[in-house]
């Protein structure tokens, strides 16, 4: 029993470390709510509810678009 355990953990282990490629090279989607203005890349953020999109690379970069009545704001990240 303990040794078919054992299997078990390894093989998620491995299907999870396959999928990480994916996960990496993933584009996002969230809301976000600023009740305060921010500045973020030296981009400044007012207040308001943004959809906030992203998209990473294998490099661990980062495109970050903040976006709320039309207005746009891009910056460039590094996944840490």
């Amino acid at each position: 029993m303990f040794k078919n355990k054992n299997l078990i953990m390894f093989v998620t282990l491995l299907i999870l470390l396959a999928a990480i490629p994916t996960i990496a090279m993933a584009s996002e989607l969230a809301k976000f709510d600023v009740s305060s203005t921010l500045f973020v890349a030296g981009n400044e953020i007012r207040p308001g509810r943004y959809d906030v999109r992203w998209e990473s690379d294998k490099q661990g970069t980062a495109t970050v678009t903040f976006e709320t009545k039309g207005i746009l704001v891009k910056v460039q990240g590094k996944i840490v």
